[in-house]
């Protein structure tokens, strides 16, 4: 495993699973003509503390998209717990979560403020992160997606990225990704070892990237 791992599994889709351009149970919504989320960004926050890293960037990116339409759906900051989410997801400590792991479990266990289930405090242990939630607490999470719709399909998997899909998509939401953080070299690619989101991209240069490390 690459040593820079902060906690993402690599996995395939499933035949079941559903592709953009392809015949989803999605009702495609376009809220971004030109692809760009630059001015609908949620507030930075680093998965770990002086004591462990939770391992969870899977868990905070998605949060991070949702929250980012959110933003720009409401015109309201939304901040959803990255340690609930974690948890009711299945991330392992010290491993971490695959994207389709962590999108099935979200999908079946909602989400709650962090406001009503902080996530990492500076005292915070490892042991108390990765503690179950109270019943009224996983119940919330429920109530949750009573308000909300969260579904989620493939723009791409593996090496196979076709980057007008992926800017296509961007029109729809922000896109959660895979990433090696240790180079932003091609050339140098050593793994995908942490889970981030795309918000946007430099014609021709670069893809905007925002995750749970600086």
């Amino acid at each position: 495993m690459n040593n820079l791992n902060r906690g993402f599994v690599p996995t395939p889709p499933e035949e079941t699973d559903w592709e953009f351009g392809g015949i989803t149970g999605i009702a495609e919504e376009i809220l971004q003509p030109d692809g760009q989320w630059d001015a609908h960004l949620p507030v930075f926050e680093l998965q770990k503390n002086s004591r462990f890293d939770s391992f969870s960037c899977v868990s905070y990116a998605r949060n991070n998209v949702l929250e980012t339409i959110h933003k720009r759906k409401y015109e309201e900051e939304a901040d959803n717990s990255d340690r609930f989410t974690s948890v009711m997801t299945g991330t392992v400590p010290r491993k971490g979560n695959s994207l389709r792991g962590g999108a099935e479990g979200a999908r079946k266990t909602g989400n709650v403020s962090e406001l009503v289930y902080p996530s990492i405090t500076p005292e915070m242990t490892e042991q108390e992160f990765f503690a179950q939630p109270q019943q009224n607490i996983k119940d919330l999470g429920l109530k949750w997606l009573n308000d909300y719709s969260f579904q989620y399909e493939w723009v791409a998997s593996g090496s196979a990225f076709n980057i007008a899909k992926a800017k296509e998509a961007l029109k729809h939401s922000p896109l959660q990704t895979a990433i090696d953080a240790s180079t932003k070299r091609t050339n140098e690619f050593n793994g995908w070892n942490d889970s981030v989101m795309i918000y946007g991209y430099e014609e021709g240069k670069f893809w905007k990237v925002f995750g749970s490390y600086p």
